[in-house]
């Protein structure tokens, strides 16, 4: 995974504190919620072009997705989604 700088850590942290409905585990295991963008970027102090240069370079970096009507995107929110499978008498 690509490292962040500070700025794109403060928007990426904006982006997961307002993540909304169930999360989706993709297929490499990592695990994204759906994310409305105005309360992210409500959380911030910076413009709106800052706010989609930053969407950008974490889009490059593999932390954001955009959707198509440009309300909502999908974010990580962890890198991979873990379970814990018993034996179940199988000691």
């Amino acid at each position: 995974m690509a490292k962040l700088n500070h700025d794109e850590t403060t928007v990426l942290e904006a982006l997961r504190a307002n993540v909304e409905g169930d999360r989706q585990v993709r297929a490499d295991g990592s695990v994204w919620h759906q994310v409305y963008l105005d309360n992210a970027f409500a959380d911030l102090k910076i413009n709106r072009s800052a706010f989609a240069g930053y969407l950008s370079a974490l889009t490059r970096k593999g932390f954001y997705v955009s959707q198509e009507d440009g309300f909502f995107g999908d974010v990580r929110t962890a890198e991979i989604e873990t379970t814990l499978v018993g034996r179940l008498g199988k000691e």
